[in-house]
Order: structure tokens, then C-alpha cells, then sequence
């Protein structure tokens, strides 16, 4: 039974990569099965499509915080950038090169909550980076991220638009992200 399920899964994944003939598939899943016969703790290749909803969701807020980033980077934003900017008085060379640097170190939830809470040993311009953030942030969300999540490379489209009024929640009140 559980040979038939790797069997079936191996089957659709072989159908998704271009170039594969189905006799290709037949070695390649003969030798799996044969593994996974002799091996039986060792099934950890289960494919993606089985996974839980947890670890759909594992890098939400990093390719989220990427997107913001590359969003705020690119030239669709420069409208929003521009107003959000005047309205703060910041400097866009200074901004952007914040937000670039910031984008390199992005990880995970802890550096996105970071990029939008202000700490006690931020100076006044970090703190006006910080909000120009948050705003750019929210227009992000709001227009442009479902484009992103069906436009892109994702595997979990559904799931990452679920999770978009979750994020814009977090993003309008920073402190109710968790650590």
C-alpha cells in the first residue's frame, strides 16, 4: 500500500519535470521502492504534496519580507516610495540602501518584526526608515501581493493568500508578531 503511494506520488512529480520518459520513471521508482522495502523508518522522501499545512507556511514571512523589499526596490513602487518619503522627509538614496541591507539579512520572523519595531537604541532616522517600512509594507499587502504569490515560483499559492490578512494585521500592529 505504501509502495503504491510513493508510486503514485513519484508518478505525478515525474509528470511535472519536463523531459523525464515514463521508462526513466520506472527505474526511478523501482529503486526507491526497493529502499523504502528495506528501510521502512526511513521514509522521509514523502513528497511535498503530503506534507502538513506547518511546513507549507515555513517560510512565509521570509519570502514575504524578501518580497516587500524587492517590492520597494523596484520601480512598480516609486509612486508609493516617492509620497511615503516627502511625507516623512527621508532621503531615498539612504532609505533604499537600508532597505537593501536589511533584505540581505532577512531570515525569518525575528528579522522582519525587527524591521518594523522600533528598539530603544534606534536613532530618529532608523525610526523614520522603520515607518516609511510599514507603510510601504501595507501597499504591498494589500495591491500588489496577490500578483506576486500567483505570478511567482510558489507552490502554495492558496495557502500564501490566506496567510496575506494575517500578515497585514501583524504589519499594521508590529507587537502581536511573535518571536
Amino acid at each position: 500500500m505504501l509502495k503504491n503511494k510513493v508510486r503514485q506520488a513519484q508518478l505525478s512529480l515525474a509528470k511535472r519535470k519536463e523531459g523525464k520518459s515514463y521508462k526513466t520513471f520506472l527505474k526511478i521508482t523501482k529503486k526507491s521502492t526497493r529502499n523504502l522495502a528495506s528501510f521502512p523508518e526511513k521514509s522521509a522522501s514523502i513528497p511535498a504534496a503530503t506534507q502538513s499545512s506547518g511546513s507549507k507556511l515555513k517560510n512565509v514571512i521570509k519570502n514575504y519580507g524578501r518580497a516587500i523589499c524587492n517590492f520597494i526596490l523596484s520601480e512598480a513602487s516609486s509612486s508609493y516610495l516617492e509620497k511615503v518619503l516627502k511625507e516623512l522627509s527621508i532621503n531615498r538614496i539612504e532609505f533604499l540602501a537600508y532597505i537593501r541591507e536589511q533584505r540581505s539579512y532577512l531570515k525569518g520572523i525575528s528579522e522582519f518584526r525587527h524591521m518594523l519595531l522600533p528598539s530603544p537604541t534606534d536613532d530618529e532616522r532608523i525610526l523614520l526608515f522603520k515607518k516609511a517600512f510599514q507603510q510601504l509594507s501595507e501597499i504591498f499587502v494589500k495591491y500588489f501581493s496577490v500578483n506576486w504569490i500567483f505570478s511567482g515560483k510558489l507552490l502554495y499559492r492558496i495557502e500564501y493568500v490566506k496567510y496575506r490578512n494575517k500578515l497585514l494585521r501583524r504589519i499594521k500592529n508590529p507587537h502581536l508578531f511573535f518571536k
